[in-house]
């Protein structure tokens, strides 16, 4: 099978040359080079044409592809007795086998992403919880005056929220600026595809909520007279 960059069907010489090819066969634009190419036309020529000393069939059935090798090593052995038949795989572990570097790259960046979010919630945490216990005084003198718990737990989300909407405003003007360095990694998907975007800006939202939610509870659970007898 050999991609051919002129209209389909093609017959003359072959480029450079003044042999001529026959083509047996021309199937749809076809990715012969790899996911990431842009997809090509493809012709068959005759095999003893090509120069080849090995060819690949495909058998297409709807029978389990076990059950397919025994009855083709038969019918080839019946054809030529010393033509060997071997590397005998199915589609998909052909597919699985041409992306496992794609896969293993997705991998990877999937737990620096996670190792990363862990870290950002973490961080969230630490400095809310800093805050709520620099200002349990003011707290409970808040709550002493007549302030609902409710009203701190606004005012401690608030403040928290906000650090969040910075770092994921911050984030997603990076991304949005490097995606282009990932692009000959990605096939079948846009390196700005909006709802991938979107989602990624709620999920870290969701985990931003969470850090800031436990910090804000206890600190809307404050005793007024026991913060106010703290030094």
């Amino acid at each position: 099978m050999f991609p051919s960059t002129r209209n389909l069907p093609w017959t003359g010489p072959r480029p450079g040359t003044k042999e001529w090819m026959r083509v047996v066969g021309v199937i749809r634009d076809d990715r012969h080079y790899g996911l990431e190419q842009p997809p090509r036309g493809t012709v068959f020529f005759p095999h003893r044409a090509a120069g080849l000393t090995s060819m690949t069939m495909i058998l297409r059935a709807w029978a389990e592809p076990e059950s397919l090798v025994a009855p083709s090593r038969e019918i080839l052995r019946q054809a030529n007795p010393d033509l060997p038949m071997f590397e005998v795989r199915t589609m998909m572990e052909r597919v699985n086998r041409s992306l496992w570097v794609r896969r293993g790259y997705s991998w990877l960046f999937g737990l620096f992403a996670t190792v990363a979010l862990m870290l950002a919630a973490a961080g969230i945490y630490g400095v809310v919880s800093y805050a709520v216990n620099q200002r349990t005084r003011e707290i409970g003198i808040r709550m002493a005056l007549g302030a609902q718990p409710g009203q701190v737990l606004r005012s401690i989300l608030g403040g928290g929220m906000l650090l969040v909407a910075v770092g994921a405003a911050a984030g997603l003007a990076a991304a949005l600026t490097t995606a282009h360095l990932i692009e000959k990694l990605l096939f079948g998907v846009k390196a700005k595809d909006p709802v991938i975007y979107v989602a990624v800006v709620l999920g870290i939202a969701g985990v931003g909520l969470l850090a800031n939610w436990i910090p804000a509870r206890r600190a809307a659970a404050v005793d007024p007279m026991r913060a106010l007898r703290t030094e």
